[in-house]
């Protein structure tokens, strides 16, 4: 049992006001790419507005026990729903506002504390996601997160009493598959104690990861959640209230997405629940819509516009070589000779021979398989391709241009060092590292499968050097 363990002495400080407390603990998040309450500076170029509904009960998040042993559930029970909505301004700003309705609360008056009211208005709260750093310049994404909240609460355990602010910091954090979120803030409140229980400023603090289980359809979060008191910080006496929460995220058609999870309270601080569930419904704007207010700037006129444009001010060269991302390629097979003067410029090439490889790569077509002159070599424990590598997949790519019925299954295997799981992920992104690369060189999505075997199918054993470079592949399997 959850519960705050007081004296047989009752006290509130300063006069009982219409609302002191806010209990509810879980406000969701709405920017497009927040997670259940964490918000993430990361900008969304094709997504700018999110609005919903998230319903959620959290069973007995305040009981307290008297000197005598006997419990008192102050709030038995609250069913919430919280509307909210969230749009993206300029380049780098997110704005959400969100408005909590408790629509179902029970519980008992305990000495000076009144029983709950059984409907009631939550806090008003307004706040703004602020990148400091761009999505595309590092996996580690940077942002402070601004808030005010207005005391618009009509029930004495649904808000605050005067109007707060605070600010928090943002971050998030890519790793492969993974994603991990987190906010740390500072969050201003009227001081007051009711019976062992003060309010006032808080430190708060938001940690979870985001994992694409089915990519663009199923997504898990987990998060752990917690605050606590300036004036007396990780204290016992129900001040520090801490929370895991755990949801599957579908996204359907048309922008729309559904949230179901729950948790549970992790400790006995006020407005931690034994248990809460949550659901939640919002529409997201579909990525096929255009940005009316940036549909018609194109600052370097390559005809690409400026929200899609990766270089903006530098006008794409139209070479056939991603020419969709809207920066110059001026070295198409990163040969570090520049195409002007490299004699094979889509072939990766020697400085000495003037940008052409001094024996091309060859690729033979077997029944079942391509099998290619060279092995696909990539940076160590990443999914980048080493540039040794480019001209034996320009001639893979040749033949595939050569053979358009032709399907393939790009197959990425591992050593057996590091963990299973890991070896798993990497492996796949290898695959589709090599999808990619072809598919910049014209050849369709359609001809490609990739496929992470990981450390699963050995051709050499892994207690050698030699054996764990043969296991280390990439395989190119015709269907």
């Amino acid at each position: 049992m959850r519960s705050i363990a007081i004296g047989l002495m009752l006290i509130v400080s300063g006069p009982v006001a219409a609302q002191v407390l806010d209990v509810q603990k879980f406000h969701p998040a709405w920017g497009p790419n927040d997670y259940l309450s964490i918000r993430i500076p990361a900008l969304d170029a094709t997504s700018r507005f999110r609005a919903g509904i998230v319903l959620n009960y959290g069973r007995r998040p305040l009981t307290f026990v008297d000197g005598a042993g006997g419990t008192h559930d102050v709030l038995d029970g609250q069913a919430y729903a919280d509307v909210g909505a969230a749009w993206q301004v300029g380049r780098r700003t997110i704005l959400q506002f969100n408005m909590p309705f408790a629509l179902k609360q029970s519980g008992e008056a305990f000495g000076a504390l009144p029983a709950p009211e059984s409907k009631a208005a939550g806090d008003l709260s307004l706040d703004a996601t602020i990148a400091l750093s761009r999505p595309v310049a590092s996996p580690l994404i940077l942002g402070l997160v601004p808030s005010v909240t207005l005391p618009t609460a009509s029930d004495y355990y649904a808000g605050q009493d005067g109007i707060s602010g605070g600010v928090a910091l943002a971050a998030e954090l890519k790793l492969m598959r993974w994603k991990l979120g987190g906010n740390l803030g500072y969050a201003l409140g009227s001081d007051r104690t009711l019976l062992n229980v003060k309010t006032g400023d808080q430190f708060y603090w938001r940690f979870g990861t985001l994992r694409e289980v089915v990519p663009d359809r199923w997504l898990a979060l987990g998060e752990i959640v917690g605050t606590t008191k300036t004036a007396s910080p990780f204290d016992r006496s129900g001040n520090t209230p801490l929370e895991i929460l755990a949801a599957l995220r579908r996204r359907m058609a048309k922008g729309w997405q559904a949230d179901v999870g729950g948790g549970f309270g992790l400790n006995n601080g006020a407005g931690s629940p034994e248990w809460r569930l949550l659901l939640g419904l919002s529409f997201r704007q579909p990525e096929t819509e255009t940005i009316l207010a940036e549909a018609s700037t194109d600052r370097d006129h390559d005809g690409i516009l400026d929200a899609e444009d990766q270089c903006p001010d530098q006008p794409e060269d139209i070479d056939h070589y991603r020419d969709t991302d809207g920066c110059p390629d001026l070295d198409n097979d990163n040969d570090t000779i520049l195409d002007p003067i490299d004699q094979c410029p889509d072939v990766y090439g020697d400085v000495d021979n003037n940008g052409c490889p001094r024996e091309m790569p060859k690729v033979e077509i077997r029944s079942d398989q391509l099998v290619l002159s060279q092995k696909i070599f990539f940076d160590t424990n990443k999914a980048t391709i080493k540039g040794r590598s480019f001209a034996i997949l320009d001639t893979v790519a040749q033949v595939l241009r050569g053979h358009p019925q032709m399907s393939i299954v790009i197959e990425g295997h591992t050593d057996s060092r590091g963990a299973l799981k890991y070896n798993q992920d990497l492996s796949q992104l290898r695959a589709e590292a090599v999808v990619e690369y072809l598919g910049s060189r014209d050849i369709a999505g359609t001809q490609l499968t990739p496929i992470g075997y990981g450390e699963t199918r050995p051709i050499a054993s892994n207690k050698t050097d030699a054996g764990r470079a043969k296991n280390r592949r990439v395989m190119f399997k015709i269907r």
